[in-house]
């Protein structure tokens, strides 16, 4: 059966047996049962009588789950099922390496912007160095003006012929 390798009251850690559950199962409804079967035990050992809409499978044990497609789901599996309310939480125990990777970078990419940074003092500036920063200021505006106008005239001597848009796959190449 499972066994239940730490107990406390809000965090438990069980190993789920999964193949009992799919091997009876059509091929491609596999890894489907075996997340349902994931939810029953869960419910059934936090006591929740059967009611697996309040159990909710966090998204990399799921992917651990169908990492190896819809066909061949993994036989057993240890998980961490943690009480939040009313609901249950269930994770992976021990994650992979490349799942500590994936987590690290949707962090990092995820991070919340200080929006009160700290401004540095300018530094004093003499009188020439603001003299060549207006220059360089000027003579890019002068380039740039002169760039759109080289732009439009060579948009206004351009063709704008419209090519018919071939909607059946079979005819584009």
């Amino acid at each position: 059966m499972a066994e239940t390798t730490q107990k406390t009251d809000s965090e438990r850690s069980y190993i789920i047996p999964l193949r009992d559950a799919w091997r009876n199962k059509s091929n491609y409804k596999r890894s489907r049962a075996a997340v349902q079967e994931v939810k029953r035990f869960v419910a059934r050992h936090m006591k929740l009588q059967g009611d697996i809409e309040r159990v909710s499978v966090d998204i990399h044990l799921n992917n651990e789950i169908w990492h190896r497609g819809s066909r061949k789901p993994p036989a057993r599996i240890e998980v961490k099922v943690k009480r939040d309310g009313e609901n249950v939480i269930v994770m992976l125990v021990k994650e992979p390496k490349h799942l500590e990777f994936v987590k690290a970078r949707h962090v990092k990419r995820h991070k919340k912007i200080d929006s009160k940074k700290v401004k540095e003092p300018e530094k004093e500036r003499t009188q020439e160095e603001k003299k060549a920063e207006e220059e360089k200021e000027k003579s890019v505006a002068i380039a740039n003006e002169k760039l759109a106008e080289d732009n439009a005239r060579a948009i206004k001597h351009t063709t704008k012929i419209k090519t018919p848009k071939i909607n059946r796959m079979a005819l584009q190449k």
